[in-house]
Protein backbone atom coordinates (compact mmCIF):
# COMPACT_ATOMS: atom_id res chain seq x y z
CA UNK A 1 0.00 0.00 0.00
CA UNK A 2 1.19 3.23 -0.97
CA UNK A 3 1.02 6.50 1.19
CA UNK A 4 0.04 10.05 0.25
CA UNK A 5 2.66 12.31 1.49
CA UNK A 6 2.83 15.54 1.32
CA UNK A 7 6.16 17.27 -1.17
CA UNK A 8 6.65 19.95 1.16
CA UNK A 9 10.56 21.07 0.69
CA UNK A 10 12.40 22.07 4.58
CA UNK A 11 14.53 24.71 3.98
CA UNK A 12 17.56 22.49 5.51
CA UNK A 13 16.55 20.50 2.12
CA UNK A 14 17.35 23.46 -0.11
CA UNK A 15 20.76 24.44 1.48
CA UNK A 16 21.90 20.92 0.50
CA UNK A 17 21.29 21.14 -2.33
CA UNK A 18 24.01 23.84 -3.13
CA UNK A 19 26.40 23.51 0.29
CA UNK A 20 28.28 20.44 1.44
CA UNK A 21 27.50 19.73 5.21
CA UNK A 22 30.45 19.33 7.12
CA UNK A 23 31.03 18.88 11.51
CA UNK A 24 32.71 20.88 13.40
CA UNK A 25 33.99 20.31 16.63
CA UNK A 26 32.44 22.03 19.62
CA UNK A 27 33.47 19.96 23.26
CA UNK A 28 35.02 17.04 24.11
CA UNK A 29 35.10 14.95 27.07
CA UNK A 30 38.28 12.18 26.73
CA UNK A 31 38.43 9.73 29.94
CA UNK A 32 40.40 7.17 27.95
CA UNK A 33 42.34 7.54 24.86
CA UNK A 34 42.02 3.65 24.27
CA UNK A 35 37.84 3.52 24.44
CA UNK A 36 35.26 4.30 21.88
CA UNK A 37 34.77 8.19 20.57
CA UNK A 38 31.21 8.39 21.37
CA UNK A 39 29.57 11.36 19.08
CA UNK A 40 27.02 14.36 19.96
CA UNK A 41 25.87 16.31 16.70
CA UNK A 42 24.11 19.57 16.98
CA UNK A 43 21.97 20.21 14.20
CA UNK A 44 18.68 19.11 12.49
CA UNK A 45 18.97 15.48 11.63
CA UNK A 46 18.42 15.46 8.14
CA UNK A 47 22.06 17.14 8.19
CA UNK A 48 23.49 14.75 10.37
CA UNK A 49 22.17 11.81 8.25
CA UNK A 50 23.17 13.21 4.98
CA UNK A 51 27.09 13.49 6.64
CA UNK A 52 26.88 9.66 7.93
CA UNK A 53 25.46 8.60 4.12
CA UNK A 54 28.43 9.99 2.83
CA UNK A 55 31.13 9.12 5.14
CA UNK A 56 29.93 5.27 4.64
CA UNK A 57 29.32 5.59 8.24
CA UNK A 58 27.05 1.98 8.95
CA UNK A 59 25.46 1.35 11.94
CA UNK A 60 24.34 -1.95 13.84
CA UNK A 61 21.26 -0.55 15.82
CA UNK A 62 18.87 2.59 15.28
CA UNK A 63 16.89 3.82 18.02
CA UNK A 64 14.16 7.23 17.40
CA UNK A 65 11.78 8.84 19.91
CA UNK A 66 10.27 11.05 16.81
CA UNK A 67 7.83 14.16 17.37
CA UNK A 68 4.62 11.35 17.12
CA UNK A 69 1.97 14.74 16.06
CA UNK A 70 0.24 15.36 19.06
CA UNK A 71 0.20 18.94 18.06
CA UNK A 72 1.13 19.79 21.59
CA UNK A 73 3.51 22.99 21.83
CA UNK A 74 5.34 22.80 24.68
CA UNK A 75 7.92 20.46 23.23
CA UNK A 76 11.49 21.43 22.46
CA UNK A 77 10.78 21.11 18.77
CA UNK A 78 7.70 21.11 16.88
CA UNK A 79 5.22 18.14 17.50
CA UNK A 80 2.67 19.52 15.04
CA UNK A 81 2.15 18.77 11.43
CA UNK A 82 -1.17 20.08 9.57
CA UNK A 83 -2.09 16.49 8.47
CA UNK A 84 -0.82 12.91 8.04
CA UNK A 85 0.78 13.02 4.72
CA UNK A 86 3.10 16.55 6.11
CA UNK A 87 4.23 14.36 9.19
CA UNK A 88 4.50 10.73 7.34
CA UNK A 89 6.67 13.39 4.50
CA UNK A 90 8.94 14.62 7.35
CA UNK A 91 10.00 10.74 8.81
CA UNK A 92 10.07 9.56 5.13
CA UNK A 93 13.19 12.04 4.18
CA UNK A 94 15.04 10.96 7.33
CA UNK A 95 14.06 7.20 7.64
CA UNK A 96 15.22 6.67 4.21
CA UNK A 97 18.77 7.51 4.76
CA UNK A 98 18.09 5.70 7.98
CA UNK A 99 17.79 2.38 6.24
CA UNK A 100 21.11 3.19 4.20
CA UNK A 101 22.82 3.36 7.15
CA UNK A 102 21.74 0.06 8.74
CA UNK A 103 24.91 -2.76 8.75
CA UNK A 104 23.78 -6.38 7.63
CA UNK A 105 22.52 -6.77 11.20
CA UNK A 106 21.12 -3.87 11.64
CA UNK A 107 18.09 -2.98 13.38
CA UNK A 108 15.70 -0.35 14.25
CA UNK A 109 13.35 0.54 16.46
CA UNK A 110 11.37 3.54 16.24
CA UNK A 111 8.60 4.72 18.97
CA UNK A 112 5.13 5.93 18.29
CA UNK A 113 1.97 5.97 19.71
CA UNK A 114 -1.80 4.72 18.45
CA UNK A 115 -2.14 8.57 16.06
CA UNK A 116 0.32 7.85 13.91
CA UNK A 117 1.36 4.14 14.19
CA UNK A 118 -1.00 2.71 11.51
CA UNK A 119 0.53 5.06 8.82
CA UNK A 120 4.09 4.73 10.34
CA UNK A 121 3.61 1.11 9.97
CA UNK A 122 2.43 1.31 5.76
CA UNK A 123 5.99 3.52 5.41
CA UNK A 124 7.90 1.62 7.31
CA UNK A 125 6.51 -1.49 5.06
CA UNK A 126 7.47 0.71 1.65
CA UNK A 127 10.69 1.97 3.02
CA UNK A 128 12.52 -0.86 4.58
CA UNK A 129 9.87 -3.69 2.83
CA UNK A 130 7.30 -5.64 4.64
CA UNK A 131 9.51 -9.09 5.28
CA UNK A 132 12.41 -6.28 7.13
CA UNK A 133 9.11 -6.17 9.38
CA UNK A 134 10.19 -8.14 13.02
CA UNK A 135 7.67 -7.12 15.79
CA UNK A 136 5.99 -4.49 17.07
CA UNK A 137 7.11 -4.24 21.08
CA UNK A 138 3.91 -2.81 23.11
CA UNK A 139 5.75 -0.89 26.00
CA UNK A 140 3.73 0.37 29.15
CA UNK A 141 4.40 3.36 29.64
CA UNK A 142 2.14 4.56 32.26
CA UNK A 143 -0.46 3.02 35.32
CA UNK A 144 -3.83 2.95 35.14
CA UNK A 145 -6.11 6.22 33.95
CA UNK A 146 -8.68 6.66 35.84
CA UNK A 147 -9.94 9.71 34.27
CA UNK A 148 -10.07 8.37 30.34
CA UNK A 149 -13.45 8.55 28.82
CA UNK A 150 -13.23 5.15 27.29
CA UNK A 151 -10.32 2.56 27.58
CA UNK A 152 -7.10 3.48 29.71
CA UNK A 153 -4.50 3.81 27.36
CA UNK A 154 -1.22 2.94 28.76
CA UNK A 155 0.80 1.79 26.14
CA UNK A 156 3.33 3.12 23.25
CA UNK A 157 4.52 1.03 20.50
CA UNK A 158 7.67 0.51 18.91
CA UNK A 159 8.31 -0.54 15.47
CA UNK A 160 10.94 -2.85 14.76
CA UNK A 161 12.72 -3.50 11.39
CA UNK A 162 16.05 -4.71 10.06
CA UNK A 163 18.10 -7.28 8.87
CA UNK A 164 19.38 -9.31 11.69
CA UNK A 165 19.23 -12.90 11.55
CA UNK A 166 18.16 -13.32 15.83
CA UNK A 167 18.20 -11.50 18.89
CA UNK A 168 19.79 -12.32 21.99
CA UNK A 169 17.42 -14.47 24.20
CA UNK A 170 16.32 -14.66 28.06
CA UNK A 171 17.10 -17.60 30.63
CA UNK A 172 13.99 -19.72 31.06
CA UNK A 173 11.96 -19.30 33.63
CA UNK A 174 13.93 -17.89 36.07
CA UNK A 175 10.95 -17.14 38.56
CA UNK A 176 11.24 -20.58 39.53
CA UNK A 177 14.99 -20.64 39.86
CA UNK A 178 15.43 -18.83 43.50
CA UNK A 179 19.18 -19.46 43.97
CA UNK A 180 22.37 -18.35 42.52
CA UNK A 181 25.87 -19.36 42.22
CA UNK A 182 29.07 -18.80 40.00
CA UNK A 183 27.42 -21.33 37.65
CA UNK A 184 24.11 -19.14 37.62
CA UNK A 185 20.69 -19.42 38.74
CA UNK A 186 19.17 -22.51 40.11
CA UNK A 187 16.65 -24.40 41.70
CA UNK A 188 16.86 -27.49 44.00
CA UNK A 189 15.70 -30.87 43.45
CA UNK A 190 15.21 -33.77 46.04
CA UNK A 191 17.11 -36.74 44.90
CA UNK A 192 14.40 -38.65 46.25
CA UNK A 193 12.07 -39.83 43.29
CA UNK A 194 9.83 -42.71 42.31
CA UNK A 195 8.65 -41.05 39.09
CA UNK A 196 11.18 -41.83 36.45
CA UNK A 197 10.66 -45.91 36.42
CA UNK A 198 13.19 -48.22 38.29
CA UNK A 199 17.09 -48.48 37.24
CA UNK A 200 19.67 -50.59 39.16
CA UNK A 201 22.46 -47.77 38.54
CA UNK A 202 19.99 -45.81 40.55
CA UNK A 203 19.51 -47.93 43.33
CA UNK A 204 22.60 -46.86 46.15
CA UNK A 205 23.02 -46.32 49.59
CA UNK A 206 24.08 -42.23 50.13
CA UNK A 207 26.40 -41.29 52.80
CA UNK A 208 24.95 -38.20 54.85
CA UNK A 209 27.51 -35.38 56.55
CA UNK A 210 26.17 -36.86 59.90
CA UNK A 211 27.34 -39.99 59.08
CA UNK A 212 24.35 -41.51 58.36
CA UNK A 213 23.23 -43.65 55.72
CA UNK A 214 20.20 -42.99 53.25
CA UNK A 215 18.30 -45.59 50.80
CA UNK A 216 16.00 -44.69 48.26
CA UNK A 217 13.41 -45.83 50.72
CA UNK A 218 15.05 -47.74 53.31
CA UNK A 219 17.74 -50.00 54.50
CA UNK A 220 15.28 -53.30 54.88
CA UNK A 221 13.59 -52.92 51.42
CA UNK A 222 16.73 -51.97 49.58
CA UNK A 223 18.44 -54.91 50.72
CA UNK A 224 15.09 -56.89 49.56
CA UNK A 225 16.10 -55.34 46.10
CA UNK A 226 19.66 -56.49 46.01
CA UNK A 227 18.53 -60.77 46.39
CA UNK A 228 16.30 -60.71 44.08
CA UNK A 229 14.50 -58.56 41.16
CA UNK A 230 13.30 -55.23 41.56
CA UNK A 231 9.98 -54.61 39.95
CA UNK A 232 9.27 -51.39 37.39
CA UNK A 233 8.03 -49.15 40.30
CA UNK A 234 10.05 -49.69 42.86
CA UNK A 235 12.13 -46.33 44.00
CA UNK A 236 15.33 -45.55 42.98
CA UNK A 237 17.45 -41.97 43.28
CA UNK A 238 17.09 -39.37 40.19
CA UNK A 239 20.32 -40.53 39.30
CA UNK A 240 22.66 -42.69 38.86
CA UNK A 241 26.04 -43.28 40.98
CA UNK A 242 28.52 -42.46 38.41
CA UNK A 243 26.65 -38.86 37.88
CA UNK A 244 26.07 -38.44 41.79
CA UNK A 245 29.64 -38.95 42.56
CA UNK A 246 30.64 -36.15 39.68
CA UNK A 247 28.11 -33.59 40.63
CA UNK A 248 28.77 -34.20 44.41
CA UNK A 249 32.48 -33.18 43.23
CA UNK A 250 30.78 -30.39 41.54
CA UNK A 251 29.60 -29.13 44.29
CA UNK A 252 26.07 -29.56 42.54
CA UNK A 253 24.67 -31.59 45.28
CA UNK A 254 23.72 -30.47 48.95
CA UNK A 255 22.32 -31.92 51.98
CA UNK A 256 19.46 -30.17 53.73
CA UNK A 257 17.84 -30.51 57.05
CA UNK A 258 14.04 -30.80 57.62
CA UNK A 259 11.99 -30.15 60.13
CA UNK A 260 12.81 -33.07 62.09
CA UNK A 261 16.92 -32.42 61.96
CA UNK A 262 16.89 -35.25 58.76
CA UNK A 263 19.05 -34.78 56.12
CA UNK A 264 18.26 -34.64 52.72
CA UNK A 265 19.69 -34.88 49.97
CA UNK A 266 19.31 -32.55 46.31
CA UNK A 267 20.86 -31.34 43.25
CA UNK A 268 21.04 -28.16 41.97
CA UNK A 269 19.18 -27.64 38.60
CA UNK A 270 20.61 -25.02 36.61
CA UNK A 271 18.63 -22.00 34.53
CA UNK A 272 19.11 -22.93 30.77
CA UNK A 273 20.61 -20.32 29.55
CA UNK A 274 19.53 -18.32 26.51
CA UNK A 275 17.31 -20.35 25.35
CA UNK A 276 13.31 -18.17 25.69
CA UNK A 277 12.40 -15.00 23.39
CA UNK A 278 12.17 -12.20 25.40
CA UNK A 279 8.71 -11.37 25.21
CA UNK A 280 7.18 -7.97 23.16
CA UNK A 281 5.94 -6.25 26.27
CA UNK A 282 7.72 -4.38 27.96
CA UNK A 283 6.66 -2.99 31.72
CA UNK A 284 9.66 -2.81 33.90
CA UNK A 285 9.55 1.16 33.97
CA UNK A 286 7.43 4.04 33.08
CA UNK A 287 7.44 7.30 32.04
CA UNK A 288 7.09 8.24 36.17
CA UNK A 289 10.63 6.84 36.68
CA UNK A 290 12.15 8.34 33.42
CA UNK A 291 10.67 11.78 34.87
CA UNK A 292 12.78 11.12 38.12
CA UNK A 293 16.05 9.65 36.90
CA UNK A 294 16.05 13.13 35.01
CA UNK A 295 15.22 15.21 37.67
CA UNK A 296 17.54 13.58 40.04
CA UNK A 297 20.39 14.55 37.86
CA UNK A 298 19.71 18.59 36.92
CA UNK A 299 17.27 19.00 40.44
CA UNK A 300 14.45 19.72 37.81
CA UNK A 301 11.90 19.22 35.43
CA UNK A 302 14.55 19.82 32.22
CA UNK A 303 12.73 17.81 29.72
CA UNK A 304 8.97 16.39 28.96
CA UNK A 305 8.35 13.10 28.19
CA UNK A 306 11.60 11.47 28.04
CA UNK A 307 12.19 8.00 27.75
CA UNK A 308 13.44 5.57 30.26
CA UNK A 309 17.25 4.20 30.14
CA UNK A 310 15.88 1.29 31.11
CA UNK A 311 13.52 0.58 28.08
CA UNK A 312 16.57 1.39 25.84
CA UNK A 313 18.78 -0.69 27.52
CA UNK A 314 16.40 -3.58 26.99
CA UNK A 315 16.06 -2.52 23.23
CA UNK A 316 19.96 -2.76 23.11
CA UNK A 317 20.27 -5.62 24.66
CA UNK A 318 18.06 -7.36 22.13
CA UNK A 319 21.48 -7.30 19.44
CA UNK A 320 23.82 -10.26 19.80
CA UNK A 321 26.89 -8.04 19.48
CA UNK A 322 27.98 -6.38 22.25
CA UNK A 323 31.52 -5.52 21.03
CA UNK A 324 31.70 -2.47 18.99
CA UNK A 325 28.51 -1.98 18.71
CA UNK A 326 27.38 1.52 16.89
CA UNK A 327 23.94 2.87 18.09
CA UNK A 328 22.41 6.01 16.52
CA UNK A 329 19.89 8.01 17.67
CA UNK A 330 18.88 11.15 15.47
CA UNK A 331 16.03 12.34 17.65
CA UNK A 332 17.88 12.11 21.05
CA UNK A 333 15.95 14.69 23.14
CA UNK A 334 17.46 14.32 26.18
CA UNK A 335 20.29 11.91 25.30
CA UNK A 336 18.37 8.53 27.47
CA UNK A 337 20.03 6.87 24.55
CA UNK A 338 23.21 7.77 25.78
CA UNK A 339 23.11 7.22 29.10
CA UNK A 340 21.37 3.65 28.54
CA UNK A 341 24.68 2.66 26.44
CA UNK A 342 27.23 3.70 28.95
CA UNK A 343 24.89 1.82 31.79
CA UNK A 344 24.67 -1.43 29.74
CA UNK A 345 28.62 -1.54 29.09
CA UNK A 346 29.27 -0.74 32.94
CA UNK A 347 27.15 -3.85 33.60
CA UNK A 348 28.39 -6.36 30.94
CA UNK A 349 31.54 -4.82 30.21
CA UNK A 350 30.51 -3.80 26.28
CA UNK A 351 32.15 -1.98 24.15
CA UNK A 352 29.37 -0.27 22.24
CA UNK A 353 29.36 3.40 20.93
CA UNK A 354 26.66 5.61 20.25
CA UNK A 355 25.90 8.90 17.88
CA UNK A 356 23.58 10.86 19.23
CA UNK A 357 21.90 13.79 17.31
CA UNK A 358 19.31 16.84 18.04
CA UNK A 359 18.45 20.45 17.08
CA UNK A 360 19.50 23.04 20.16
CA UNK A 361 16.06 24.90 19.88
CA UNK A 362 16.04 25.82 23.50
CA UNK A 363 19.54 25.02 24.14
CA UNK A 364 18.29 21.43 24.49
CA UNK A 365 21.75 20.12 22.91
CA UNK A 366 23.79 22.30 25.03
CA UNK A 367 21.73 22.72 28.23
CA UNK A 368 20.34 18.97 28.61
CA UNK A 369 21.57 16.60 26.41
CA UNK A 370 25.49 17.35 26.49
CA UNK A 371 25.36 17.98 30.28
CA UNK A 372 23.35 14.57 30.73
CA UNK A 373 26.26 12.76 29.56
CA UNK A 374 28.61 14.87 30.94
CA UNK A 375 27.21 13.75 34.29
CA UNK A 376 26.81 10.73 33.37
CA UNK A 377 30.54 10.44 32.33
CA UNK A 378 32.44 12.75 35.28
CA UNK A 379 29.46 11.68 37.65
CA UNK A 380 27.22 13.46 39.89
CA UNK A 381 25.03 14.31 42.90
CA UNK A 382 21.90 12.86 42.97
CA UNK A 383 19.50 16.45 43.54
CA UNK A 384 16.68 13.44 44.96
CA UNK A 385 18.80 11.95 47.51
CA UNK A 386 22.11 13.84 47.77
CA UNK A 387 24.62 10.65 47.24
CA UNK A 388 27.16 11.11 44.91
CA UNK A 389 27.08 8.78 42.03
CA UNK A 390 30.50 7.28 40.32
CA UNK A 391 30.88 8.21 36.90
CA UNK A 392 31.40 5.83 33.91
CA UNK A 393 34.57 6.21 32.00
CA UNK A 394 34.13 7.12 28.08
CA UNK A 395 34.65 9.81 25.61
CA UNK A 396 32.67 11.99 23.86
CA UNK A 397 33.13 14.19 21.13
CA UNK A 398 30.97 16.88 20.88
CA UNK A 399 30.67 18.55 17.10
CA UNK A 400 27.93 21.25 15.09
CA UNK A 401 26.84 20.48 11.82
CA UNK A 402 27.61 23.32 9.98
CA UNK A 403 28.04 23.73 5.77
CA UNK A 404 31.89 24.39 4.94
CA UNK A 405 30.50 27.04 2.39
CA UNK A 406 29.24 28.97 5.35
CA UNK A 407 32.73 28.42 7.28
CA UNK A 408 34.51 29.79 3.89
CA UNK A 409 32.26 32.93 3.94
CA UNK A 410 33.37 33.95 7.63
CA UNK A 411 36.74 33.65 7.19
CA UNK A 412 36.62 35.77 4.25
CA UNK A 413 34.23 38.57 6.50
CA UNK A 414 36.93 38.05 9.20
Amino acid sequence: MKLMTSKTIEPIERELKVKTPILTTKKEIIKDSSLNNNLLIEGDNLHTLNILKSEGEKIDLIYIDPPYNTGRCNFVYSDSWKNHSSWLEFMKKRLVLAKDLLSDDGVIFISIDDREYAYLKILCDNIFGEKKYIDTIFWKKCSHKNQSKYLSSNVEQILVYGNIKKFNKRDSNLDNYKYKDENGYYRLEALRKSSYGYKKSQDYPLTLPDGSISYPDNEIEFMKRQKKSAGKNDPCWAISFRTYLKELKKGKIIFKKNNKCHYGAYRKIYAKKNNVPYSNIFAEATNQKSTKELKAMFGKKVFNYPKPTDLIKFLINLHPKKEGLSILDFFAGSGTTGHATLRLNKEDNGNRKFILCTNNENNICEDVTYKRIHKVINGYKNQTNGKFVEGIPANLLYYKAKFEEDLELTKSVA
